[in-house]
């Protein structure tokens, strides 16, 4: 408990950045989360092969909370489009229980691998040109439904809850990036329930203190407690900065974290 005293000022500090991300770009903060979990992890002398999935499964808790907020504040602003969440969100359930039996099964190495080919992958995918705004809404319901049990496996496969796919996505689907943060937050708010229960369901014999299954419920709370109330002022924020800007940061907080996951 001790160390856990020790490390509240760095876990808080973890979630303000946690919660300006959840609300600017959709992330649910999880590639800031998962990287910091697993050093503080490793730090402490646990084996990659636990601070990993340990990592990855106190991420996606953090973000029940981080992003019920920034749902409630995207909704009221009426950048949500809610006729696509009827067929993406069943998707996205599926893929939510599917992400950590297959995380079980795999090893840190991989994972952590994963992790930053995806950062690399999709931070090159937003630097793209993007399809104008008059094709937004265009996606069909099959390819709602498919993408999001896709989407969400490897998503929560990573610990960053759904926004890292599902923003650069329905982008790709030519919803504005507005729209797109949007149904994002909504998506890793039900990765973030789903995963979390299956994650704290898994009989695991743990040496890291005040772990539920997989999850390390100090953690959360602490990143948690102060994500929540960063989380709005990036929904305001996400409204007001530039389409292009907003790729653009996007993209560079991507290649960042994913290149200090591989060294």
């Amino acid at each position: 408990m001790q160390e856990l005293l020790i490390l509240l000022p760095i876990l808080l500090l973890v979630g303000v950045l946690a919660g300006l991300l959840a609300g600017l770009l959709g992330l649910g903060g999880g590639i800031v989360v998962v990287p910091a979990l697993f050093w503080i992890f490793r730090a402490q002398g646990i084996e990659a092969e636990l601070a990993m999935p340990v990592a990855v499964a106190t991420s996606l808790a953090t973000m029940v909370l981080t992003t019920a907020t920034a749902v409630r504040t995207h909704w009221r602003q009426g950048t949500t489009r809610r006729d696509l969440l009827p067929w993406l969100l069943p998707g996205i359930a599926i893929g939510s229980v599917i992400a950590p039996l297959v995380v079980a099964q795999i090893s840190a190495t991989l994972l952590t691998a994963l992790f930053a080919g995806f950062m690399f992958l999709v931070a090159f995918r937003m630097i793209l040109p993007q399809r104008p705004p008059e094709q937004a809404g265009r996606a069909r319901a099959p390819e709602l439904l498919f993408g999001g049990v896709g989407v969400a496996t490897l998503s929560a496969m990573l610990g960053v809850g759904g926004g890292i796919l599902t923003v650069p996505w329905l982008q790709w689907r030519g919803l504005a990036m507005a729209q797109a943060v949007a149904v994002s937050v909504t998506a890793v708010l039900v990765v973030g329930v789903i995963a979390t229960a299956v994650y704290a369901l898994m009989a695991v014999d743990s040496p890291i203190p005040a772990t539920i299954g997989l999850v390390q419920w100090p953690s959360v709370l602490a990143i948690a407690a102060t994500s929540m109330v960063f989380a709005p002022l990036g929904s305001r924020l996400a409204r007001r900065l530039p389409d292009r800007l907003l790729r653009r940061t996007f993209a560079l907080v991507l290649l960042l974290v994913g290149l200090s996951m591989l060294l």
